[in-house]
C-alpha cells in the first residue's frame, strides 16, 4: 500500500478540439467577476490545478482544485498496481459510503454533485484515467479496459460524471489524459496500467462522451501539450513538465500548460455567463 500512495501523492504545442465552436474565439474578460472554474478528477487533476493556479488572475478566473488523491469514477476491488493487487479496507469512520473506492475517497457522484452545488462554477475541467485503466475487479472477475464491457462501463462513469458537473448549467471541458512513463517488473514486463495503449483507450471513451454534447461539453487535448511527438515526454525544451514518478503533472509543467489552456476556460466560463 504504501507504493501506491507514494506513486499517488508525488506529484507545449497546443491541442484542443480543433473546430469546437464552444473554444473559437477570443478570450473576453468579464465584467461581472471572475470565472469560477472547479477541477475534477484524480491526482493528475489535483496536481495539473496546482500549477494552473498560479496563472488564475491574469484570466479573471478562480480555480477551486478539486482533485482527489488515488480517486477516479471507476470502482470495484481489488485493483492491480504494479503488479501486486490491492484491496481497500471500508472503514465508517472515514465516512465513505462507497466501500469499493478507497478510504479516502468519498463516494465521487456525492462529492462532486457537492463541490458543484457550493462552486456554482461556470465552467468545469474534468481530468482522470490514472484509476480507470489498471486492473481492477468489475463483476466478480479482473479485467480492464481492453474488454469492451468494462470500456461501456466506464463510458457510462464518465457520462454521469459530466452530467453531474453540468447540472448547475456549468460548460464543462473533458481533458485528454497524458502518457505515462513506462515501468517495468521482475524479468522487464511492462506494467500494464503505464502502457500508451491502454491511455489510448481512455482518451478514446473522453472523445465520445464529448462529442455526445456538443453544446455544452469541450475537449482539451491534453495528451497532445503534454505528449507532443506521441510518446511520453518528462521535458519540452527546457521545462520538465512531468514528475519523477512518471505520471503526475509537476508545477512547472502546470505554469507551462497556463497560457495554453487557461485561455480555454476563460472563453468556455464567459460562454456560460452568456448563455444565463
Amino acid at each position: 500500500m504504501a507504493t501506491l500512495l507514494a506513486a499517488c501523492s508525488s506529484s507545449g504545442g497546443g491541442g484542443n478540439s480543433g473546430g469546437d465552436p464552444l473554444l473559437s474565439g477570443s478570450p473576453a474578460i468579464t465584467t461581472s467577476g471572475p470565472i469560477q472554474v472547479v477541477i475534477e478528477g484524480d491526482s493528475l487533476a489535483l496536481t495539473l490545478g496546482i500549477g494552473l493556479s498560479g496563472g488564475q488572475s491574469v484570466y479573471n478566473l478562480h480555480i477551486l482544485d478539486d482533485g482527489d488523491l488515488g480517486c477516479g469514477v471507476a470502482s470495484g476491488q481489488p485493483i492491480e498496481f504494479q503488479g501486486t493487487p490491492y484491496t481497500y479496507t471500508y472503514n465508517p469512520t472515514t465516512t465513505n459510503p462507497d466501500p469499493d473506492q478507497p478510504p479516502n475517497c468519498p463516494d465521487w457522484r456525492s462529492i462532486w454533485a457537492s463541490n458543484i452545488a457550493v462552486a456554482k462554477p461556470d465552467v468545469v475541467a474534468i481530468l482522470l484515467g490514472r484509476w480507470e485503466i489498471v486492473d481492477r475487479m468489475h463483476n466478480g472477475q479482473m479485467t480492464n479496459i481492453t474488454d469492451p464491457s468494462y470500456a461501456a462501463y466506464l463510458t457510462t462513469q464518465l457520462d454521469a460524471a459530466v452530467k453531474i458537473c453540468a447540472a448547475k448549467g456549468a460548460r464543462v471541458a473533458l481533458m485528454t489524459m497524458p502518457y505515462l512513463q513506462p515501468q517495468y517488473g521482475p524479468g522487464g514486463v511492462q506494467y500494464p496500467e503505464t502502457e500508451s495503449s491502454r491511455v489510448n483507450a481512455w482518451n478514446a471513451i473522453v472523445r465520445t462522451v464529448a462529442a455526445r454534447y456538443p453544446t455544452w461539453v469541450s475537449l482539451i487535448d491534453l495528451n497532445a501539450m503534454l505528449d507532443p511527438g506521441g510518446t511520453y515526454t518528462s521535458t519540452i525544451g527546457p521545462v520538465t513538465v512531468r514528475e519523477s514518478d512518471g505520471a503526475h503533472i509537476s508545477i512547472p509543467g502546470g505554469e507551462y500548460l497556463a497560457p495554453k489552456i487557461l485561455p480555454l476556460l476563460q472563453r468556455l466560463g464567459t460562454k456560460a455567463r452568456q448563455a444565463g
